[in-house]
C-alpha cells in the first residue's frame, strides 16, 4: 500500500495549528467481474460461475441486512445493520420517524486486521499535501445524499 503525506490544520485548546499526517492513496477499486478473473485463475470454475456466485452473495448480503441479520464472511469480517436516530425525551415518543438513517458497517475480522497490519506500506514522495477546497454547488450534491440514506 502506498502513502503520501498531508498537512492539515487541527484545533487544540482553542487554537489552530498545522499537522502533518499520512495518507493512504486509495489505488483504483477492483470490480467484481475482475474478482472473478482472478478466482477463475485459482479454481476450476469459470469466470461466468464465479460472477453467478458473487452477484448472488450480494443479493442474499443485501436481502439479510434489511432483515435486520449481520453477515459474517469469514476471514473478512461482518457486516451488520445499523441505525441514527433522534433521541427524544419520552420512550413514547421513539417512533419510526425519529430514524434519521438506516445504514449498514462493516467490522473486519481479527484476522484481516492482523493481515492489514502487517501489509508493506511506502511513502510515494516527499510533496506535502493539503485538503481541497470544498465546492459547495449551492448545497444541491449534498442535499442529494442526504436523500440516499434518509427513510
Amino acid at each position: 500500500m502506498r502513502y503520501t503525506k498531508y498537512k492539515r490544520k487541527v484545533n487544540k485548546n482553542g487554537e489552530t495549528q498545522e499537522k502533518y499526517m499520512a495518507k493512504l492513496v486509495l489505488e483504483s477499486p477492483v470490480t467484481l467481474e475482475a474478482m472473478a478473473k482472478k478466482i477463475e485463475k485459482q479454481t476450476s470454475a469459470t469466470e461466468a460461475d464465479v460472477l453467478l456466485v458473487l452477484k448472488a452473495l450480494e443479493k442474499n448480503i443485501s436481502e439479510s441486512l434489511t432483515q435486520g441479520h449481520s453477515v459474517k464472511l469469514g476471514i473478512l469480517g461482518s457486516f451488520y445493520p445499523t441505525i441514527n436516530a433522534k433521541t427524544v425525551d419520552k420512550s413514547d415518543d421513539v417512533l419510526l420517524k425519529t430514524i434519521k438513517r438506516v445504514s449498514c458497517i462493516f467490522r473486519p475480522s481479527k484476522e484481516l486486521r492482523i493481515e492489514l497490519g502487517n501489509a508493506s506500506l511506502k511513502v510515494v514522495d516527499n510533496e506535502i499535501r493539503v485538503p481541497r477546497e470544498r465546492k459547495t454547488n449551492e448545497g444541491k450534491d449534498i442535499k442529494k445524499r442526504k436523500k440516499l440514506y434518509k427513510r
